[in-house]
């Protein structure tokens, strides 16, 4: 959510260096009377991350500097505000990027893995995005308003993949040039009224449209194309100053307009089986207060999600299936929640959970064995039965004026109750965080720490493994306008992984400048 300047004249401006690369950033704003503007660009040039010192070297990473790794970043955009009163505001945004980067290749140990034999030399030369929209807010009289929200996004990228570590040729099978041209546009009106003091409506309705478009270099571009609507309605009445109770449904649909399909061999485009998805979703929400800063609710609800583009009709750059008859998953949620601000400098929150999957939509690996390039592909498909369910936690000590204290840690467990043998992908069981603050005239110090269990990287059960990492930053005020920043990252240089074969970066540094002036 972007800011909007108060004043004649705003400039915000960041300068920095940082373990293989440097970043630049400027915001400039002004307000005229009933008119605002605001515009700003950013630079991010990162030519390498380093490795940890506890990394191993392997046939296809031998350490220090991580091979592949660089990503630069080119961003510019705009936001004109047009407010005649303090009820109604009108705006147009404009932002544009341009986006170079690499990809890593695979460095593990799991031989179950296609990449462990056969890994995946990647460039991207071009990852560019723009986008173009339109917001109001307008008070209708004193109980309604209407919002709109219009948008144009335009995605354009470039994969080169490359016979080996050179990346000069494209020879072998595996090698080749995929283009990208997609785009949405769509948006979404809300209508609200105060029915009375005590209840408030709110109606909804969005649509929005997918365009996918690729093509690898030779061949003819193909086309895949969804439309998503949804209407709701949202209600919430207000008993007394305990009680409060929202309730809520709407109606969805997906469309699929186009889904083509191209064969290689043949040299010839077919569509796939068409998909179309609807559904009905519902929730509600009891809140009791016991006092204010002191609230209990429970919540339950019944959502849908529809299969993207991707679940159904992507190859995943030659890594996968499609499968066009995938179903939409719907999932029963309830959650019991907690939050209390009135323990003398302390706030909690927590949470527990439950949520309980149809036709869950998980990715396989190893369904197929693609002979022509000597690897395995995966695809999505839907699994059954499946059940998230955990708790969350949260705490804050404001100790004094200077010194602050937090933690939280989340517990979720995910089972596939009609395959127990296909493990859920990408979050660990327990994740934990703490963090110190001090501040002291000028100076500013923060410590925090972060540690995540181990998460599965495949449904066959491949892991990363767990890991805890420590970091530390300080700032120093030189002027009113004008604060020096430093820190450094993963101080006990540890060699981590997100994802199975993978490594993170290893103990990393930085520092910035950051300049703030405002003209009355």
């Amino acid at each position: 959510i972007s800011s909007k300047p108060v004043h004649k004249l705003e400039v915000n401006a960041s300068a920095g260096w940082l373990t293989g690369g440097h970043e630049e950033a400027v915001n400039i704003g002004s307000r005229m009377k009933k008119f605002y503007l605001q515009a700003d660009a950013s630079r991010y040039q990162r030519d390498y991350y380093n490795m940890s010192h506890d990394f191993n070297a392997t046939k296809t990473e031998d350490g220090g500097k991580r091979d592949n790794s660089y990503n630069n970043d080119w961003r510019y955009g705009f936001k004109l505000g047009y407010t005649p009163n303090e009820k109604n505001e009108l705006a147009i945004g404009y932002s544009h990027q341009d986006g170079t980067k690499g990809t890593p290749v695979y460095t593990g140990t799991d031989t179950l893995n296609s990449q462990f034999k056969s890994p995946r030399f990647w460039q991207w030369p071009k990852w560019n995005k723009e986008s173009l929209y339109f917001l109001s807010n307008s008070a209708l009289n004193e109980k309604s308003h209407l919002k709109t929200r219009l948008f144009y996004d335009r995605f354009v990228n470039v994969l080169e993949s490359y016979d080996d570590a050179t990346y000069t040729t494209q020879q072998k099978p595996y090698a080749f040039t995929s283009y990208y041209n997609d785009y949405t546009f769509g948006g979404n009106v809300e209508y609200g009224r105060a029915l009375s003091g005590a209840n408030d409506l709110k109606a909804a309705v969005h649509f929005k449209q997918d365009v996918h478009r690729e093509h690898n270099e030779g061949e003819p571009e193909r086309r895949v194309a969804d439309n998503t609507f949804s209407a709701g309605v949202t209600d919430q009445h207000r008993f007394d100053e305990h009680w409060t109770l929202q309730g809520g449904a709407a109606l969805n649909y997906r469309q699929s307009l186009d889904a083509q399909n191209y064969n290689s061999q043949t040299n010839t485009i077919t569509d796939f089986p068409s998909n179309n998805s609807q559904a009905v979703n519902a929730q509600m929400k009891l809140n009791y207060s016991f006092a204010a800063g002191r609230d209990l609710a429970f919540s339950a609800d019944r959502m849908t999600r529809f299969a993207t583009i991707k679940d159904r009709y992507s190859y995943k750059m030659g890594t996968a299936l499609p499968n066009p008859d995938l179903h939409a998953e719907n999932t029963l949620n309830f959650a019991l929640q907690y939050s209390d601000t009135r323990i003398k400098d302390v706030t909690l929150n927590g949470a527990i959970f439950y949520n309980r999957i149809h036709d869950v939509i998980q990715n396989v690996s190893r369904v197929a064995y693609d002979s022509a390039k000597g690897q395995w592909l995966s695809q999505s498909q839907n699994k059954g039965r499946a059940a998230y369910y955990g708790a969350e936690a949260a705490v804050t000590w404001q100790a004094s004026a200077a010194f602050t204290a937090g933690a939280n840690y989340t517990y979720i467990k995910r089972k596939n109750l009609d395959n127990p043998d296909l493990y859920f992908t990408d979050v660990p069981e327990h994740k934990a965080i703490g963090w110190l603050q001090y501040n002291i005239s000028r100076f500013d110090f923060l410590l925090n720490g972060e540690y995540d269990a181990a998460r599965y990287s495949t449904s066959y059960g491949a892991q990363a493994p767990s890991f805890f990492l420590l970091h530390a930053s300080a700032g120093i005020s030189i002027q009113r306008w004008l604060k020096l920043q430093g820190g450094v990252n993963n101080i006990f240089d540890k060699n981590y992984m997100l994802t199975e074969g993978y490594p993170e970066q290893g103990r990393n540094y930085f520092v910035k400048g950051l300049f703030n002036y405002a003209y009355f």
